[in-house]
């Protein structure tokens, strides 16, 4: 039912009601009249009212419905909807990336950073400054060569005996000076025969470390002498651009 059909109703009933009423009036005595008329009048009334009502309350759910179906429209076209994907980040292509280890490979760095673990902690326990110090030193150039080892692992084997035997064995060395420190007994011949010690093997092991990228070095070395080669069959530079002068001599440069 309408707000348009109810107020069309109303209104027959209205004039229904009068039609009635004027018939029934006409046929009782005057006296009963007036008291008639009041009677017709607030049953109109009362009639208006409860059309008023109903009018108001049907406007009522209509609103409420409205946004209802409004809001179910709208779920159902977002579950219709695809979610965004969320934006990805391309991979870095010049970043390096370290090459598969077999597992022999990864238990051999792994025992030589277990061991310069066991190395710093003896180190910590070190009082002698000038000993704490150059005992850092070799664990900063073991960690370069545990990480070049990490992204150059076929240079493992060529490193072997260093991490087999150097690094082992200079734990022990120093735990057995700091055993003699912390006696309290005079130790001024040990500190000097620990710190010549120490030195030289810093020494091997900053050798050790170069070696490393000898290979690198040799590459580098080839590959500009090639490129110079074929620059100058090309044509583009000569052998003059490789001399300078130093007062009357002249000095050539190769490659």
């Amino acid at each position: 039912m309408n707000r348009k059909s109810t107020g069309l109703g109303a209104f027959i009933g209205v004039i229904v009601v009068l039609l009635i009423a004027s018939a029934v009036i006409k046929a009782i005595p005057a006296i009963l009249k007036g008291m008639v008329w009041v009677l017709v009048l607030g049953v109109v009334l009362l009639i208006l009212i409860v059309i008023a009502v109903i009018v108001f309350a049907l406007k009522g759910s209509g609103k409420n419905k409205e946004p209802v179906e409004m809001s179910d429209n709208k779920s159902a076209a977002m579950k219709k909807k695809p979610a965004a994907a969320p934006p990805q980040t391309p991979p870095a292509d010049d970043a390096p990336k370290a090459p598969p280890l077999t597992v022999e490979q990864e238990n051999i760095l792994s025992k030589g950073r277990t061991n310069l673990l066991e190395l710093r902690k003896i180190i910590v326990k070190i009082k002698d400054p000038e000993i704490h110090q150059m005992s850092n030193g070799i664990c900063d150039v073991n960690e370069k060569i545990l990480k070049t080892l990490r992204e150059k692992p076929e240079k493992i084997p060529q490193v072997r005996q260093f991490l087999n035997y150097y690094l082992p064995t200079l734990g022990e060395i120093l735990v057995k000076y700091q055993r003699i420190e912390q006696s309290g007994v005079p130790a001024e011949k040990s500190e000097k025969m620990v710190e010549k010690y120490l030195a030289d093997i810093k020494k091997a092991m900053e050798k050790q470390y170069e070696n490393l990228y000898d290979d690198d070095k040799l590459d580098l070395s080839v590959e500009m002498e090639a490129m110079t080669m074929a620059a100058k069959s090309d044509g583009l530079i000569s052998d003059d651009d490789y001399k300078i002068e130093d007062g009357d001599h002249e000095i050539s440069l190769t490659l």
